[in-house]
């Protein structure tokens, strides 16, 4: 992921995929793997050295996660990879999940989130130009209509999703 810019081929605007001759794949699909082990050390780490959880513990481990999830971040949107990032993003969630935290703080947190990825995707489908305004791109779009409505482009925008 930190070379991100050497021999990268550019697929739908991200530089996120190596070329070897025909065949192409993008380097954080081998990062995924590595990012869950990565975070379940923290979690491990963490519950071994704070065995009574309590607001305060939980919200610093939620701390820990974020930080080691930032430099990642960082490297995917140098990638200009939003839509990787967001797994990595629900990889950390996932670990959130299990990882022991209160649902006093999970509840606000996933609720606060489920808002925003909701208000994202309206926006998405009525606001347009003002995601357009802060960078986001046409095939973003053409994505998230696929994703919305699968059996309006089964050989374009919906192919991958009507094969699986």
């Amino acid at each position: 992921l930190i070379f991100y810019s050497r021999a990268y081929a550019l697929k739908t605007g991200a530089k996120s995929w190596l070329a070897f001759g025909p065949l192409t794949f993008q380097p954080s699909e081998v990062m995924k793997p590595a990012y869950i082990l990565m975070l379940g050390r923290v979690v491990a780490q963490h519950n071994a050295e704070f065995y009574e959880h309590t607001i305060k513990t939980d919200w610093n481990l939620i701390g820990k996660l974020a930080l080691w999830t930032l430099p990642v971040a960082v490297l995917l949107k140098l990638q200009n990879d939003f839509g990787t990032m967001l797994v990595f993003f629900a990889i950390l969630s996932g670990v959130i999940l299990v990882s022991g935290v209160s649902w006093k703080i999970l509840a606000p947190l996933f609720g606060g989130a489920a808002f925003l990825g909701t208000a994202g995707i309206l926006l998405a489908v009525y606001g347009r130009n003002l995601l357009m305004a802060i960078g986001f791109k046409a095939y973003q779009f053409a994505r998230i209509e696929a994703w919305l409505n699968p059996s309006a482009s089964t050989t374009g925008n919906s192919y991958q999703l009507w094969q699986s």
